[in-house]
């Protein structure tokens, strides 16, 4: 939840697997002290996942919210495969 206490959080989903780019939705409707509402999902960008080796995957995460509160967030990294305990 945001400052305004306004449900602010976007996901996606696939079927598994790497290669993948994955339509994000923003979801909006919830308040922690408001009427009871529905939520509603709005497209707001793209999740991918790409194989980089045997162990390692690319992440590109690139939202804009185009309903309030608004907003957007970019992030790219690598995963790497963690054998440890």
């Amino acid at each position: 939840f945001g400052a305004d206490d306004r449900l602010r959080w976007a996901s996606a989903q696939g079927t598994g697997g790497i290669d993948q780019r994955l339509a994000a939705l923003a979801q909006t409707g919830r308040c922690l002290y408001c009427a009871e509402t529905a939520t509603v999902a709005h497209p707001a960008g793209e999740l991918r996942l790409a194989a980089v080796g045997p162990d390692e995957l690319s992440f590109v995460g690139a939202m804009s919210a185009t309903v309030a509160p608004g907003g957007s967030w970019l992030r790219q990294t690598r995963l790497r495969r963690f054998d440890g305990y």
